[in-house]
């Protein structure tokens, strides 16, 4: 950030863990910081990712990420998106043995990068806590009504392990 950045007032405040905050200003930090580095957004938001799911199942939201199981985990990931990423909505259409079907609305399509590296990386980072591994299938994306001005996906996925 420079000293003429429009979002230094934002970052120069006070922060509560418990608190909203918008979206706009943390976008562009990270598409600067993931630049900084000379790596793609979802890469870099992917290991970003990873790290939070792992503080979130150890410490931060350990009641309700506390998982017995690869099912039980899946039933709770949609409240750990929600809780990160709103307007941006995650829900469970269903869960079976081996894998779970959930889809993704009010993507900002122009963001799309950014919360399919976070989604790809907290579920990651969520299932390696359980010792295994997750891999993620994104299925073909529908366009929303534009929001606003601002166009938005709905995007669903499979999640096995």
């Amino acid at each position: 950030l420079g000293l003429e950045d429009p979002d230094r007032a934002h970052f120069e405040g006070i922060f509560l863990a418990s608190s909203w905050y918008p979206l706009a200003p943390y976008l562009r930090l990270v598409e600067r910081l993931a630049a900084l580095q000379r790596r793609p957004l979802r890469e870099w938001m992917r290991d970003q990712a990873r790290r939070t799911a792992r503080l979130d199942v150890e410490k931060r939201d350990r009641a309700a990420l506390a998982a017995r199981d690869p099912e039980d985990m899946a039933r709770r990931l949609p409240r750990a998106f929600n809780r990160y990423f709103r307007p941006t909505h995650a829900a469970l259409e269903s869960v079976g043995p081996g894998e779970a079907r959930f889809v993704l609305v009010r993507v900002p399509a122009d963001h799309r990068d950014f919360f399919l590296g976070s989604n790809d990386g907290f579920c990651a980072g969520a299932f390696a806590e359980l010792g295994r591994r997750a891999r993620l299938e994104y299925l073909p994306e529908r366009p929303e009504s534009t929001r606003g001005s601002v166009p938005t996906l709905t995007i669903p996925f499979v999640l096995r392990w």
